[in-house]
């Protein structure tokens, strides 16, 4: 009976039926599943809302040469409608709906981020200059060897930073990986480097190997 009037319950059976099959795993207790894939993770969050009783659902992309404690969406984000909890009956195909989603999702971003050449196609920056979409062009360019490419995203990426933690340390990440890029240098252990500090930030496990996928693609 408890289940049949707790959204969250049913909720999370929805989840796991579609998404632990995808290698999706719970954090905690909580509303928020990650596909875990080395250099990144398929984000996935139910959201709640203080209006009513219930889910939504954000997906995205976290890149974790971001290296910080917080999950983010950082590419190919998408969103459900918030579906409000009424009765069990009501809810419980809904929730599954959208908990099939997210299981879509996965798989189809998996199958996009299968090299580098193709996360660079599909996250080309669509904000303006001095953000953070940028910085992730420029680390996929850089990876590639598309040096032109690279500088001119991390150049468009840096900005004003009014003091801001997160915009010194998005500009100076830049400026790194631009004075590599001057000086002839590959910049994969670099990445390679804040990768394994975001994962570690994130309380992940550590790589034993490199995190990235190999071989250089064309320029």
């Amino acid at each position: 009976m408890a289940e049949r009037n707790d959204p969250s319950s049913l909720l999370h059976k929805a989840a796991k039926a579609a998404l632990a099959p995808l290698g999706a795993q719970r954090r905690g207790r909580s509303r928020f599943w990650y596909v875990d894939n080395g250099w990144h993770a398929i984000a996935i969050e139910f959201t709640r809302a203080s209006f009513a009783k219930g889910a939504g659902l954000t997906l995205g992309v976290c890149w974790f040469w971001s290296a910080k404690a917080s999950w983010s969406f950082d590419a190919l984000v998408e969103h459900a409608p918030y579906v409000a909890f009424d009765t069990a009956e009501r809810f419980a195909p809904k929730i599954a709906g959208i908990a099939e989603m997210a299981a879509r999702h996965v798989v189809a971003t998996q199958a996009v981020l299968q090299t580098l050449q193709s996360a660079y196609e599909a996250t080309q920056p669509t904000t303006p200059a001095g953000n953070w979409e940028h910085v992730h062009s420029g680390v996929l360019a850089a990876l590639l060897h598309k040096t032109e490419a690279a500088t001119r995203h991390l150049q468009d990426a840096i900005g004003p930073t009014d003091g801001i933690g997160w915009r010194i340390e998005r500009n100076e990440f830049c400026e790194t990986l631009l004075a590599h890029l001057a000086a002839g240098q590959d910049c994969r252990t670099l990445i390679e480097t804040r990768i394994r500090m975001g994962r570690g930030l994130l309380d992940l496990p550590a790589q034993a190997g490199p995190v990235l996928p190999g071989g250089r693609a064309p320029a």
